[in-house]
């Protein structure tokens, strides 16, 4: 299993959800767990810290950063499908 590390100090609480843990770091890498055996299916970085746990709706994960962008992913495989900068 991987897992943060200690350069990556966790910024949120998990998200569980699906069969999925979102975890995010300090540093705006999340990485998504599945639940049942803790195996690291993917990682994304935002480029910033969040401002709050990764949200899993359906078969996406949204996430919202620090400087204001909101991103959308697909929950399988973490491919991102849009990001928006708010002004």
């Amino acid at each position: 299993m991987s897992s943060c590390s200690p350069a990556e100090p966790l910024s949120t609480a998990p998200e569980l959800r699906s069969g999925w843990v979102l975890l995010s770091a300090d540093n705006g890498v999340v990485r998504a767990v599945q639940a049942a055996d803790g195996r690291e299916v993917w990682s994304f970085n935002a480029g910033s810290a969040l401002s709050g746990s990764p949200s899993i709706n359906g078969n996406s994960v949204a996430l919202a950063t620090l400087k204001k962008s909101i991103v959308l992913l697909d929950l399988t495989n973490g491919k991102q499908l849009w990001a928006v900068t708010l002004d």
